[in-house]
């Protein structure tokens, strides 16, 4: 059962995965957040923000669940947009090395997320992972995938790069992560049938009766 931290828990599997399988970066050299609070001289190699969340309209009619005599309302399911950004070093002098370096991490980093395109069960973090106590959890399964090329568009990249002021732009990329279910809190008690009355009519006992 995935919860309101839904959103959160998405990010922080994100940077876990590209920690856990990078090695071209330490660990705290892949950060979730926006290039705008990396700035140009910082040891952050690798960032993820999330830019933009949209309703998935194919899942949005999903059927209510049935939870322990109550029918659960729908849950609202999401698309999550996440830029996905290298920066570079801040050691050497050789331009050419560092812009080498940073173009190695973009790399290393799609390669990761491309190997890893669907989470599920323990590889995903909180609320949206297996509940081994509960029985009635359903499994969450979570789809990596580059955006396609019309949505967004080169436009809207460089359109998006320009809300960081006095920030250069670095090489990107744009992800969709689908689908994210946050559950409905709304519950109608479901009222099962426990007895049964039946009536019958004898039509012959009127049989051989005068009118």
């Amino acid at each position: 059962m995935a919860g309101d931290a839904a959103i959160a828990e998405v990010g922080l599997t994100l940077v876990e995965l590209l920690r856990r399988k990078m090695t071209l970066v330490e660990r705290d050299d892949i950060a979730l957040a926006s290039p705008a609070t990396i700035g140009d001289r910082n040891d952050t190699r690798l960032t993820l923000c999330l830019y933009r969340i949209t309703e998935n309209g194919d899942l949005k009619n999903a059927r209510r669940h049935e939870e322990k005599g109550e029918f659960r309302e729908p849950p609202l399911v999401l698309d999550l947009y996440y830029l996905l950004t290298a920066h570079l070093g801040t050691v050497g002098n050789d331009e050419t090395d560092r812009t080498n370096e940073q173009h190695m991490i973009l790399g290393q980093a799609m390669q990761v997320l491309h190997d890893n395109a669907i989470l599920r069960g323990t590889e995903l973090i909180g609320s949206l992972g297996d509940d081994p106590d509960d029985p009635h959890d359903v499994e969450e399964e979570v789809r990596i995938a580059v955006t396609p090329t019309e949505q967004p568009s080169f436009d809207t990249l460089v359109s998006l790069w320009g809300t960081f002021p006095d920030l250069a732009y670095q090489p990107s990329l744009s992800y969709l992560v689908s689908p994210v279910e946050i559950d409905s809190t709304r519950t109608t008690t479901v009222r099962r049938v426990v007895e049964k009355e039946e009536q019958y009519h004898d039509d012959r006992a009127g049989e051989g009766r005068q009118p």
